[in-house]
C-alpha cells in the first residue's frame, strides 16, 4: 500500500508531498489542474516509460518518490525479487525514480540503485491502474485465465500444473532425444568396440616398441654379430700370441722382480686378477658368438608385431601411452552411450507416469475453473446490473485444448453481450471506454477476495455514468477502499462524496509560471468542493445543501458542518 509519495520538478508539480491511507481516496480539481499527473508519477514509479517531456520547464531532472507497506505474500513475493536484483529488502518499499534531460531515468529500491526490469517486476500483482485507457489488459486474453484462477482460489494449483508440464516436457524431450538417436549411438558402438578389440587384441605394454625394435636390429645383424663376436674370442684367447697369453707371459716377468719393490707386488696382483677376469670374459664372449643364430621367422614375427604396434600409434596419438589412454577415453565412451541406451526404457515409464499424473491434475483443475466461470460469470453480471448495465450478460468461455500447455487443459475468453437479443460477443469487439471501465470495476468486487493486490488507481472510472449509478459507482468503490487503498479521479459530486479521504488538485500562477498543488480537505472544505462539483461555478446555499446531504448520507459519521437557510 501507498504510505507516501513525493513529487519533485514533473510537469507542472513543482514540490509535492503526500502522506496517504488504506481507504478510497478521491482526487478531485478543475479540469487540467493535474490531477492525471499524480496517477502518471505513480505509473513512473511502477515501471512505465518516461521521457524529458515529463521534467518542468527549465529544470534539469524530475523526481518522484513512493514508500509502500509490505504485507504477507507481498512481502515474500517482492523480497525474492529484490533479492535476486540484489537490493536489500525492508519492511518497507521505498522507490525512486530520477528523470534527466536526455530521457533516461535512474531506479533506486531501498536506496540501490537498479534495473526498470526489477521495478514491473514489482509492480505485477502489486499495483493495478484501472480507466477506459488502462483497460487493455482486460482485452488481452492471456490475462483472462489468470483472473479466473484468481477467483477460484487456485493459483497455487495452476502454478503446479505449469512446473510438472515443464517437468513433463523436459523428460519427454529427453527421450525423444535420445530415441532419435538411438540409431547414431548403436553406430558408434560398433564402431567403438571395433577399436578397443583391436587394442585388446594387442595387448602392448608401455616400452614394447623400444624392446622389440632392439631385439629386431639384434637379429637383423646377427650373422655381423657372430662373426665379430668370434674375432674377439679368437684373438683373446686362442690366436697365436693371444691376449691371454700375452697377459701371462707379462704377469711371470713381473713377479721375478716384484720382491724387490712393493708397488710392483700391488700391480702384479691386480694384473693377476685382471688376466682371471680376462679369461671370464673371452670365455663369456665365445660361448655369446657359438649361441648366436639367424631365424627367419622369428624376424617376420617381430617385425609383424612392430607394424601392429606402429599403426596403433599412429591411429591414437603416437606412442604407446597415448593409444592405452585412447584406450581408456574410448571405454568411457561407450560406457555412457551404453548408459544413454539404457535410460531409454525406463524414462518412457517415467514420463508416460508424468503424462497421466498432469491429465489427472489438470482434468481436476479444469472441473474447478469451469465451476468457479459460473459463479463468477453470475457475480459479474450482478456487479454490471448495479452499474448501470442491467442487460449486459457476461460469459467465460473455456476453449479446451486437446493438448497439454502449460495453462493445463484450458483456454479461456471473456464474452459480453451488452444488449438484449444480440450474442455473445469477444469482449474486445463489443465494448466501449465506459463499460470497460465498469466491468473491470465489477471484475475487481468479484474477486476482491483474492486478489493479493493492495493499491487500486482508478482514472475516471465513471465516465458515460451520472445520478444514482454514479452514486452506486462510488459506494462500490468505497466497498473495495474497506479492503485495500483506493485511489480515484473523479468529476461526479457522488462518487466523490463516497470517499474516505478527499484531495484537491489545484493550479495556480505564480510569477508566470503553472503549479499544481495538491492537499487533503477539512470535512468544512469538501462540502464546498463538493457543492462546486454540483452546481458548477456559482456555489449556492441549495448546492451547498445538496453537496452536506451527499455527504451526510454516505459518510453515517459526518456531524453537519453548518446551518442551511
Amino acid at each position: 500500500m501507498l504510505r507516501k509519495l513525493s513529487i519533485n520538478n514533473f510537469a507542472i508539480i513543482e514540490n509535492l508531498s503526500l502522506e496517504l491511507e488504506r481507504g478510497f481516496i478521491v482526487l478531485t480539481g478543475e479540469t487540467g489542474a493535474g490531477k492525471s499527473i499524480i496517477f502518471d508519477a505513480i505509473g513512473l514509479l511502477f515501471g512505465e516509460r518516461a521521457n524529458n517531456d515529463l521534467i518542468r520547464h527549465g529544470q534539469q531532472s524530475a523526481r518522484i518518490e513512493g514508500c509502500f507497506s509490505l504485507e504477507g505474500e507481498q512481502a515474500d513475493r517482492i523480497e525474492e525479487i529484490l533479492e535476486e536484483h540484489g537490493c536489500p529488502f525492508d519492511d518497507e518499499l521505498h522507490i525512486k525514480r530520477v528523470i534527466n534531460q536526455k530521457g533516461r531515468s535512474r531506479v533506486f529500491i531501498n536506496g540501490s540503485l537498479t534495473s526498470l526490469k526489477a521495478l514491473q517486476e514489482i509492480a505485477k500483482g502489486f499495483l493495478d491502474i484501472i480507466g477506459q485507457h488502462a483497460s487493455h489488459a482486460l482485452l488481452d486474453t492471456q490475462n483472462h485465465l489468470p483472473l479466473l484462477d484468481m477467483f477460484a482460489q487456485q493459483m497455487q494449483e495452476a502454478k503446479r500444473v505449469e512446473q510438472d508440464y515443464h517437468h513433463w516436457k523436459q523428460q519427454r524431450n529427453l527421450l525423444q532425444r535420445l530415441e532419435e538417436q538411438e540409431q547414431s549411438r548403436r553406430d558408434r558402438l560398433a564402431a567403438i568396440e571395433e577399436q578397443l578389440d583391436r587394442i585388446d587384441m594387442a595387448q602392448v605394454s608401455l616400452g614394447e616398441d623400444e624392446r622389440l625394435t632392439k631385439e629386431l636390429d639384434r637379429l637383423l645383424n646377427a650373422e655381423t654379430l657372430r662373426e665379430k663376436t668370434t674375432m674377439v674370442s679368437y684373438i683373446l684367447q686362442s690366436a697365436e700370441g693371444a691376449v691371454t697369453d700375452q697377459l701371462a707371459t707379462a704377469l711371470e716377468e713381473l713377479r721375478r722382480v716384484a720382491y724387490l719393490d712393493d708397488s710392483l707386488q700391488k700391480t702384479a696382483d691386480d694384473l693377476d686378477k685382471l688376466s682371471i677376469d680376462l679369461g671370464e670374459h673371452a670365455r663369456d664372449i665365445q660361448r655369446f658368438a657359438e649361441t648366436v643364430s639367424v631365424s627367419p621367422e622369428e624376424i617376420e614375427i617381430l617385425q609383424d608385431r612392430l607394424d601392429l604396434i606402429q599403426h596403433l600409434k599412429h591411429q591414437f596419438g603416437g606412442s604407446i601411452e597415448s593409444v592405452l589412454h585412447s584406450a581408456a577415453e574410448i571405454q568411457k565412451e561407450a560406457d555412457a552411450l551404453s548408459a544413454e541406451s539404457a535410460q531409454i526404457i525406463p524414462l518412457r515409464n517415467a514420463v508416460d507416469a508424468l503424462h497421466e499424473a498432469l491429465q489427472i491434475r489438470a482434468q481436476t483443475l479444469s472441473a474447478a475453473r469451469q465451476a468457479a466461470s459460473i459463479r463468477m460469470s453470475q457475480l459479474v453480471e450482478t456487479e454490471l446490473k448495479q452499474l448501470g448495465m442491467p442487460h449486459c450478460r457476461f460469459q467465460i468461455r473455456f476453449h479446451e485444448d486437446t493438448i497439454f500447455s502449460s495453462d493445463g487443459l484450458d483456454r479461456v475468453e471473456f464474452f459480453i453481450a451488452p444488449n438484449p437479443g444480440e450474442g455473445f460477443k469477444e469482449l474486445a469487439r463489443v465494448a466501449s471506454g465506459g463499460e470497460l471501465s465498469r466491468l473491470l470495476l465489477a471484475l475487481k468486487v468479484a474477486i476482491i477476495e483474492r486478489d493479493p493486490v493492495e493499491t487500486y488507481i482508478f482514472d475516471e472510472v465513471d465516465t458515460g455514468i451520472g445520478g444514482a449509478i454514479a452514486q452506486i459507482v462510488g459506494k462500490k468503490l468505497r466497498k473495495i477502499g474497506e479492503q485495500r487503498q483506493a485511489l480515484c479521479i473523479t468529476h461526479l459530486a457522488q462518487v466523490a462524496c463516497c470517499a474516505t479521504h478527499h484531495l484537491h488538485v489545484s493550479k495556480t500562477v505564480v510569477d508566470g509560471r503553472t503549479s499544481s498543488e495538491i492537499r487533503f480537505l477539512s470535512p468544512h472544505e469538501r462540502v464546498y468542493e463538493v457543492a462546486r462539483m454540483l452546481g458548477g461555478t456559482e456555489i449556492t446555499q441549495r448546492s451547498l445543501a445538496h453537496a452536506q446531504e451527499l455527504l451526510s448520507e454516505n459518510n453515517s459519521n459526518l456531524v453537519p458542518l453548518f446551518a442551511v437557510g
